[in-house]
């Protein structure tokens, strides 16, 4: 599944997580390379109502008692779509009230959602935490504890690995600024009946170097009002996770909250950005009057923008954004960062193996952050970027094969 993902939105959302070696303990093993191939397959295409853009998705993949889904929110009718994946129709819309006992409120803008079943569906507003059912009835709301201040609170967080069993939630947590001297935590066990966070795992602190030297930074930014921070990303389940960051080549194996090991699986052709690069990469502009401007510069550099795993978590897919130029935007004179280059980086988490493929980026929708593409075992799915009718969602389709097992057939 994928997390989250505008960057803007992490103005304010900051979860902070800079994995990198330290010390022997958290050597990082050089992984076999085998060299992987990308497989082209029909497209698979979802029809639009009148009210959904083809070009503002972030399509998920998710399984409900066998039958698999194609799941996107659609912020202009507040509601979540589900498409039947094989027949590309649609089985379901989930119409979300705005006013009433059944509203579910998003003034930040952020909104994120979990599918456990059509009777567990958690969404993260920031503002709430809400579970709901597939008719939108709000089962349970709750409202984070503000005590410490919006900045310092513990949030909730939707990734990769996030399951939901026995009336708790086995998450990503984050805290945009913990405080000087705090742990900082990255994965909870929430209990969403209680309302309390049971288990705390993976300190910050025993993963990242110059972790102090970063939370001072995000400390300063706090003070302005907003902050921006370094994304982090997490595959796998309740019982074992890896995870990594923005600007990490390897992935870091828990199981539980014990480190199990670390592994090498980037592009050993490019260079991933640091710390310094990394806050650099975004513009900020203020104005007369008190105005401020907040987005991406048009060159940016090597970072990382998903983390994919395969339906039964084995593969994890990475995309890797090495090469940006600027494009004005239409209608505008502002200069957007368009993609010319990126690496789909594959890990094996069985033989613990990896490799990469150079995406053929003038065919595929991918932009700096890289939204919207999701796994299912039919293959990768990545949005096309030749649009023949905006009544459709359409999306390039490969298997990925290798010169030791066919993926195509051994995963999808």
């Amino acid at each position: 599944m994928n997390i989250t993902r505008n960057p803007l939105l992490l103005i304010f959302l900051g979860t902070a997580f800079l994995i990198q070696s330290c010390g022997d303990s958290n050597k990082i093993e050089e992984s076999k390379e085998v060299v992987y191939t990308l497989v082209k397959q029909p497209n698979k295409e979802f029809e639009l109502d009148y009210e959904t853009a083809f070009d503002q998705i972030d399509g998920k993949y998710v399984e409900i008692d066998g039958t698999a889904y194609y799941t996107f929110f659609n912020r202009k009718n507040s509601s979540i779509y589900f498409y039947d994946y094989e027949t590309g129709e649609l089985y379901h819309q989930t119409k979300m009230a705005k006013d009433g006992p059944d509203a579910v409120e998003y003034p930040y803008y952020f909104f994120d959602y979990y599918v456990h079943d059509f009777d567990n569906i958690f969404i993260n507003t920031m503002a709430f935490y809400y579970r709901i059912n597939k008719d939108g009835e709000v089962l349970k709301r709750i409202k984070p504890d503000d005590t410490s201040g919006f900045f310092s609170r513990k949030n909730i967080a939707i990734d990769g690995a996030m399951e939901y069993r026995d009336g708790k939630l086995y998450c990503g947590i984050s805290q945009s600024v913990p405080a000087e001297g705090d742990t900082s935590w990255l994965r909870t066990v929430y209990n969403f009946d209680s309302e309390t966070f049971e288990k705390e795992y993976v300190d910050e602190r025993f993963l990242v170097p110059n972790y102090e030297e970063k939370a001072r930074r995000l400390r300063e930014m706090a003070k302005t009002g907003g902050i921006s921070s370094v994304s982090t990303f997490f595959a796998g389940n309740a019982e074992e996770v890896y995870g990594s960051s923005a600007i990490n080549d390897s992935l870091y194996h828990f199981v539980g909250s014990e480190f199990r090991g670390a592994y090498y699986a980037g592009d050993p052709e490019v260079e991933v950005t640091n710390l310094e690069g990394y806050f650099n990469k975004t513009k900020i502009e203020t104005f007369e009057g008190g105005g401020i401007s907040i987005g991406p510069k048009a060159i940016q550099p090597a970072f990382y923008t998903e983390m994919l795993s395969s339906p039964d978590n084995r593969y994890i897919y990475r995309i890797l954004i090495h090469g940006t130029k600027p494009k004005v935007e239409e209608g505008s004179d502002k200069e957007r960062p368009e993609v010319f280059g990126a690496t789909l980086t594959i890990f094996d988490t069985v033989t613990k193996t990896s490799g990469k493929i150079s995406l053929p980026v003038e065919e595929l929708g991918i932009n700096h952050y890289s939204t919207d593409v999701f796994v299912s075992r039919n293959g990768i799915h990545f949005p096309n970027k030749d649009i023949e009718s905006e009544s459709l969602k359409s999306y390039k389709l490969y298997r990925i094969s290798s010169s030791e097992t066919d993926l195509g057939r051994s995963v999808f």
